[in-house]
């Protein structure tokens, strides 16, 4: 392998899929070939600095960091340009590697014009689909992809999106996500599981999961409005969404509105109260261990994906750490979905837009355990053994060769 500098905006600590992407591919390549380039740290605690500076001095692979977007001048991605030049020549790079295509990509574009080197580019839909919004971007980004080696993309979904800025099947190379082995996830688990029971009432629960930003491609608002077919379907049910965003406010107004009509032995039971409100918690964002533990302790997860104008999930990493607990998965037929989620074998694809279709394959799900527990069996040995990012570091080690 080329010893290469992969230019990122998205890097450890920072929190989000594309972070977690590059950091895990670069554990896995040669660690005296890969150099990163990224963000200073945003964060100014002392404390935070300290703890990540510590986690990093860990790491095998050189990691620097510096202001790529400059506060006062414009275009502030203008002295990107000059210190990933002066960065390959002091570690002697050999191959330039964009991790985003705006601006990274054009600055890293603008420097193998002088410089003579090949670059790679890595794409995830949503990048795409942002460019297609101005004419001048798309323009330039068609001859930013038109010129690299080879363009990485994170699905054969956003494969197809790149083939609409005219390239050809030939350059691009699916990379997807991966998952950590699950012996790394074990740490303090039972511990979190157990405080997390405790506080949150779960004895005797079904458990209902969502993990994500809060934005409304996610498609929690159509899982809010099926509950109340659901829970006159099923017992004692809970759905736990996890995740900040702007799209909160919105999604608690809906959980208002939803109510739905008890079991009538149920509702003897209550009074003779035959309305009720859906059981829908909202726990904001969570730590790594704690998401780990709630993919333990729920029954389905579930994120009905979908395209809106812009955005896109370009696959949705969630779904396979779903699928690595072992949990049967409910992802919307759109963007990447149905290459991390297997139709009827892994779990079950619906229409996103669909809050009936939705409410039908939850409870399809509940009520039938030995297939919930089957899709869950299937998409642990599917994850472990194609998802693995050892064998995803070498993949990328061979386009970087």
């Amino acid at each position: 392998m080329r010893k290469t500098l992969l230019v990122t905006l998205d890097f450890y600590p920072k929190i989000g899929g594309v972070a977690n992407y590059y950091f895990n591919l670069c554990q896995n390549l040669p660690q005296d070939k890969i150099v990163v380039l990224t963000e200073e740290q945003r964060d100014k605690n002392t404390t935070t600095q300290e703890h990540n500076n510590n986690r990093e001095s860990a790491f095998n692979f050189r990691i620097i960091r510096e202001q790529l977007m400059a506060r006062w001048c414009w275009p502030r991605w203008w002295p990107m340009i000059f210190k990933i030049g002066r960065i390959s020549r002091k570690e002697t790079i050999e191959r330039l590697w964009a991790g985003d295509i705006w601006p990274t990509g054009l600055a890293i574009y603008l420097i193998s014009i002088f410089w003579g080197r090949p670059y790679i580019i890595s794409v995830h839909g949503r990048d795409l689909l942002l460019a297609k919004k101005n004419k001048l971007k798309e323009f330039l980004v068609k001859i930013i992809l038109k010129q690299a080696k080879t363009i990485t993309v994170n699905s054969q979904s956003t494969g197809r999106i790149a083939e609409g800025f005219g390239i050809g099947q030939e350059q691009t190379k699916v990379i997807y996500p991966g998952v950590g082995k699950q012996e790394d996830k074990n740490t303090g688990r039972q511990e979190y599981k157990n405080k997390i029971i405790e506080k949150h009432n779960l004895v005797g629960k079904k458990i209902l999961l969502s993990i994500g930003r809060l934005v409304e491609r996610k498609g929690f608002d159509k899982v809010i409005e099926a509950m109340p077919k659901i829970g006159e379907k099923v017992e004692d049910l809970i759905y736990v969404i996890a995740g900040e965003g702007p799209d909160r406010e919105r999604l608690e107004k809906i959980t208002r509105r939803q109510e739905y009509t008890r079991p009538q032995r149920l509702a003897a039971s209550d009074g003779g109260r035959e309305k009720t409100r859906i059981n829908v918690i909202f726990i904001g964002g969570v730590s790594e261990n704690e998401k780990w533990a709630w993919l333990d302790l729920c029954d389905i997860f579930i994120m009905p994906a979908r395209e809106t104008k812009d955005d896109i999930e370009g696959f949705g990493i969630v779904y396979l750490e779903a699928a690595m607990a072992g949990k049967p998965v409910i992802a919307g037929k759109s963007g990447g979905a149905s290459e991390a989620v297997i139709d009827g074998e892994t779990g079950i694809l619906v229409d996103p837009e669909n809050h009936e279709e939705i409410a039908g394959a939850i409870i399809k799900l509940f009520n039938n355990k030995e297939l919930a527990r089957k899709m869950g069996d299937n998409g642990k040995r599917r994850v472990e053994g194609e998802f693995d990012w050892a064998i995803l570091g070498k993949e990328m080690e061979e386009i970087l060769k």
